[in-house]
């Protein structure tokens, strides 16, 4: 009997569930042909068939597609899907670990190295950018309860939580970055960048907030992300634009932007696809090339896409941040987290904003045998 994958996926109000087998798969791989994927997604998606999956951080990345056995993007076809109303916060049971189990010092050094060599503009990028995502790995302390990690989660505003088993590919996290919502041809994206604390205290955390307002550094972070990703998708169609606003987490604040896009006719998925993933470079080809060179693992699904398509068209696909990811060619729980390198960084505060971020990342781990 074959085997299933799975995605559940919940935002504050509802919880979905998909399921498909892997014979309806359309898996994508190092040395495969683009063109005829992308075409085989169009032709059943113009039948109005339904599709849930992923789409690494690699597939649009044309510099680091050299990583064996590791799918650059993955759909299967919707057999079964269900919707059940999220009506309270569950219990969490469970050993629950935050953090992703502490912060490994040499996925530390190896960051305040990529910041530095960012910020120097050095020989490594042979010209400086304007903005520049730099991530780290970091294993999990043991092994994840996926469907309990899931079954905690209360994701609130622009955030849906998400457990996936995608031929092998498992993910659990809870991401803020909803950066496809609607439908695939008349959507909104929540553009995050920028990122402070927050405090438990009332009078500090107003503090924080305000300072936050007037951080020159933070606002032209957010600025340049939010402009970059209004002319790419710009290329889709019609766009509007709505912010600057804050988004409040339980341990930090994002400023968000609200983009709606209107798709034009003759735009094919996989251009949606493209326009939607954020490359987290300016100029993106010199940024990608400089991540091949600097970072030492291909980040695999994260800081991808990960979401689904119903047949009539509704759609929802969030960015691979704040998750616990294991693959077949990496069994290890792992996670990443990232931070962009602009204009007023210093490699110190980068890596404080990776420490913050993951202090967002919680996991329940699976009890012993």
């Amino acid at each position: 009997m074959p085997k299933q994958s799975e995605l559940l996926f919940k935002s504050h109000g509802n919880c979905l569930r998909f399921s498909g087998v892997l014979n309806s798969e359309r898996l994508l791989f190092q040395g495969d042909s683009h063109e005829k994927y992308w075409e085989s997604i169009e032709k059943s998606l113009a039948e109005g068939v339904g599709f849930f999956g992923f789409v690494s951080f690699d597939c649009f990345n044309e510099y680091r597609r050299n990583e064996p056995n590791m799918a650059l993007a993955g759909f299967v076809e919707i057999d079964n899907f269900a919707c059940s109303p999220l009506l309270h916060k569950p219990e969490v049971k469970g050993d629950l670990r935050w953090g992703g189990g502490g912060a490994n010092r040499k996925s530390e050094c190896h960051f305040l190295q990529m910041a530095n060599t960012v910020i120097r503009g050095g020989e490594e990028l042979k010209k400086p950018m304007e903005r520049l995502t730099v991530a780290r790995r970091i294993h999990a302390m043991s092994p994840v309860d996926g469907l309990a990690t899931f079954e905690a989660a209360f994701p609130h505003r622009c955030s849906r939580a998400f457990a996936a088993n995608i031929a092998g590919y498992e993910m659990v996290g809870e991401s803020p970055e909803l950066l496809l919502a609607g439908n695939i041809r008349h959507f909104r994206t929540y553009k995050l960048a920028g990122t402070s604390p927050r405090s438990h205290h009332n009078e500090q955390d107003k503090k924080l907030r305000a300072q936050m307002y007037t951080s020159n550094k933070l606002l032209y972070e957010h600025e340049l992300s939010a402009e970059t990703t209004f002319g790419v998708l710009s290329t889709l169609g019609q766009v509007t634009k709505r912010g600057t606003y804050i988004l409040p987490l339980r341990h930090l604040r994002h400023f968000v932007s609200i983009l709606e896009t209107v798709v034009s006719p003759d735009i094919k998925f996989r251009t949606i696809m493209s326009a939607v993933s954020p490359s987290g470079a300016s100029p993106r080809h010199l940024g990608l090339q400089a991540l091949r060179n600097m970072e030492q693992y291909s980040r695999g699904p994260y800081y991808g896409l990960l979401g689904y398509v119903m047949p009539n068209g509704e759609s929802e696909f969030v960015q691979i941040i704040r998750t616990v990811i294991r693959t077949p060619s990496y069994p290890i729980w792992h996670t990443w987290v990232g931070a962009s390198i602009v204009r007023g960084s210093t490699a110190n505060s980068e890596l404080e904003e990776t420490k913050l971020k993951l202090q967002q990342i919680n996991y329940i781990t699976c009890p012993p045998f």
